[in-house]
């Protein structure tokens, strides 16, 4: 009781609420976010407290102390508050008590709550100013973001995940503007708008955990808005020129330092627009500067100088430099993007020897800069040549070792290479040299699943039962005492490394798929062994009382 005091003191406590007038449901910050719910009696006593939280050493937990403590404060106004909305709900409905009211009755009604509530002016404001101009209008779109945002701030100025969803609908109400923009075809203003949102998103996110997305979301909307606004024929070219100048700035925002793909889709936007050898001096002045900030030398960099390199051919493929064009993804063949077209080019004009030429190329690149995917990249196109151009040998070696590798997605084609005859002997070599080099990992159970080789999977799955919920449906027909009692070892394996009420339950699914599959006695016996093994672990105890075991 003593913590829950100090966590209610604290501020710990970030809501209750009452579910009906003696049931209530709280939740409370310990070290995360905790649910709490109480039932009481019709003496509002306490008939039963439950918390999600992993102590498991008693009756109660401090979360739950600090909401009891919260209700025997505030839990008459707790009560009165849900039967007030109880009762409003079974009222006449809103629309008709206002439809009854007069024009002046409705103004002054919401000029009080205006009065009351900022959110509430602004967002009256919103709906009902006309479409304006200059930054004035924007700096009122950005205060009703800023708004919802400060709401959902915590004492420290950060948003919670939980909360991220309230903190953007400022956004999401200003992106409706963004659109109206669109359908009255007022290509700057919509640019303005959803370069306004996602500047003001970026600066929360910088103070956000978003991960829920919601943050993210909206500025990837915000994005796809720009996208289709670029994609408008009847985009002009005065406007062209204005919207070109503010993607640019847009790009060079100090919020989207660290985003290089926010800064590359707004570089990206503006490319699509040049249209003038002034225009694209400023295009390649604001290239260039982006790609020097990406100054760390890693992976960062040299994604951004691929994309930024990309949308310059694109450009002069626009303008129908094939040749220029051609030139320079030749020169360009260091960076991934570029030599994978060279590629398929080649394989495109059945070049075959050209397209593995370059393939290895890329292959000992990626083994001198450790980048083992980009080598897997090459090697997927050297097979597709090799298949092309007939040399099955060739084919045979790399998908083996595609295989060996752990990539199932070569199974099918290496095998198409063999007779049937041939091939017994060839997986069975494959698994041999899995079982000796100690790889015995996805793929070797996907070989034996689809060769039906269900006496190794057994045997398999015996040295690894946490793996029998995922085969059992394979084994159970032919093995159904050995599996049965793989289900015991795995359920006490996880039992006994299970420290809350999700693990808990989770523990008890998989009884109850013991049970499904014949094993209810043996269902009924390891709930009971497991009863008297965890006798201090209430929760654990609570959810094995539920399991059917009849």
């Amino acid at each position: 009781m003593d913590r829950g005091r100090d966590y209610v003191r604290r501020g710990h406590v970030l809501s209750v609420e009452a579910l009906d007038h003696l049931r209530f449901r709280g939740e409370v910050e310990g070290s995360d976010v905790y649910e709490v719910y109480v039932q009481l009696d019709e003496e509002e006593d306490v008939l039963s407290a439950e918390c999600d939280c992993p102590y498991d050493y008693g009756l109660f937990c401090k979360h739950i102390a600090a909401v009891l403590l919260m209700l025997q404060e505030d839990r008459k106004e707790v009560i009165n508050t849900q039967r007030s909305e109880t009762s409003r709900r079974e009222d006449t409905s809103l629309k008709a008590l206002l439809e009854n009211e007069s024009k002046d009755s409705l103004i002054y009604l919401i000029g009080l709550l205006a009065d009351e509530h900022r959110k509430v002016e602004q967002r009256v404001r919103l709906y009902v100013e006309e479409d304006g101009r200059g930054s004035g209008e924007l700096d009122g779109y950005r205060k009703i973001i800023q708004t919802y945002i400060e709401e959902c701030e915590d004492h420290h100025g950060f948003v919670r995940w939980r909360d991220t969803g309230k903190a953007v609908k400022g956004a999401e109400l200003v992106a409706e503007k963004a659109e109206e923009a669109v359908l009255n075809k007022e290509w700057t203003q919509a640019v303005e708008i959803n370069l306004c949102i996602m500047e003001e998103m970026a600066d929360l996110i910088q103070f956000a955990d978003d991960s829920s997305g919601d943050i993210g979301d909206v500025i990837e909307e915000s994005l796809e808005r720009l996208h289709d606004i670029m994609e408008k024929d009847q985009l002009m070219q005065e406007g062209r020129m204005v919207i070109f100048q503010r993607l640019l700035e847009g790009s060079a925002q100090s919020q989207f330092e660290g985003w290089p793909d926010w800064q590359l889709a707004l570089l990206r936007f503006a490319s699509q627009l040049v249209f003038t050898e002034e225009m694209r001096e400023k295009w390649e002045r604001q290239a260039s500067v982006l790609t020097a900030k990406e100054n760390d030398g890693g992976w960062t960099r040299n994604y951004f100088s691929e994309e930024v390199a990309f949308m310059r051919y694109q450009q002069m493929k626009n303008e129908s430099e094939d040749e220029q064009a051609r030139d320079y993804v030749k020169e360009h063949l260091h960076l991934p993007k570029f030599r994978e077209m060279a590629i398929r080019e080649a394989l495109q004009k059945a070049e075959y020897d050209e397209a593995i030429c370059l393939a290895e190329e890329g292959e000992m690149q990626g083994k001198e800069s450790g980048l083992h995917g980009l080598v897997n990249r090459w090697k997927a196109f050297r097979f597709d040549a090799y298949a092309r151009s007939g040399q099955i040998e060739k084919q045979r070696e790399l998908g083996k070792e595609f295989l060996l590798n752990g990539d199932f997605s070569y199974y099918d084609r290496l095998k198409e290479t063999y007779s049937q005859e041939q091939w017994v002997a060839v997986y069975k070599d494959l698994l041999q040299r899995l079982e000796q080099g100690g790889r015995r990992n996805a793929i070797y159970t996907k070989i034996l699943v689809e060769e039906e080789e269900y006496t190794r999977l057994l045997a398999y799955v015996k040295e690894h039962p946490n793996t029998i919920e995922t085969f059992h449906p394979l084994l159970k027909e032919s093995f159904p005492e050995e599996v049965k009692e793989l289900f015991l070892i795995h359920i006490e394996n996880q039992a006994d490394h299970s420290t809350d009420r999700k693990q808990y339950a989770d523990v008890c699914k998989i009884i109850r798929k013991l049970k499904q599959i014949g094993g209810q006695e043996e269902a009924r016996q390891i709930v009971q062994k497991l009863l008297a093994k965890f006798p201090r672990k209430p929760a654990f105890r609570d959810e094995l009382m539920k399991v059917d075991t009849r």
